[in-house]
């Protein structure tokens, strides 16, 4: 069992990237996100590795979205990473739009799927 997390930077993937969850019957919770990058730079502040994040999520928009899920097959994880990787995000060669992880869960509560 493991956790999928995307933070989408380009909020125009929203929907593909919804439409393949939705089209493998998985579910997923969503959220407004903001980034550190946003803060400092609301704030002013000069902090030295703001230029790596600056590479990262070039495009600057003041939140982004994050989209979690709790996937207990593995089959269907590489599935859904795949097509992500593959049919939204171009195998993530366009740095910048999207960072995708995956986590272990060793248990969840509350949760009957």
């Amino acid at each position: 069992m493991n956790a999928l997390f995307i933070v989408l930077n380009d909020l125009t993937r929203y929907d593909e990237v919804m439409d393949i969850f939705y089209e493998l019957r998985i579910g997923a919770t969503t959220m407004d996100t903001t980034g550190m990058r946003s803060v400092l730079e609301r704030h002013h502040e000069p902090i030295p590795f703001i230029g790596r994040f600056d590479r990262i999520f070039k495009e600057g928009q003041p939140y982004n979205k994050t989209i979690f899920s709790i996937v207990r097959d593995d089959r269907l994880l590489d599935e859904i990473t795949s097509r992500l990787e593959e049919d939204v995000f171009d195998h993530f060669n366009d740095k910048g739009k999207a960072i995708m992880f995956v986590m272990p869960v060793a248990k969840v509560y509350g949760c009957d799927n």
